[in-house]
């Protein structure tokens, strides 16, 4: 597991939000439009756990879908 883009620790800082290493590599994976289905098979965890996660990281966020995430913490699009 990489760590987070800069841009998405820049925003995580910004809004004052502090999160664990798990909950930032999803947040970064959410950011770049991966699925439940495609954060569960890059992290070996059950689909229910990342669904959890993403959760978790709407409530940390203040947010309510994936759309609203992503502007809160920006990372570049990958190829």
């Amino acid at each position: 597991m990489t760590e987070p883009d800069a841009p998405i620790e820049a925003g995580l800082r910004r809004l004052g939000i502090t999160l664990s290493p798990v909950l930032r590599y999803v947040l970064a994976m959410v950011c770049r439009g991966s699925t439940d289905d495609e954060i569960a098979e890059t992290l070996g965890i059950a689909r229910r756990t990342t669904n959890a996660y993403v959760k978790r990281l709407f409530t940390s966020t203040g947010t309510t879908n994936r759309t609203a995430l992503s502007s809160h913490s920006p990372a570049p699009a990958t190829s």
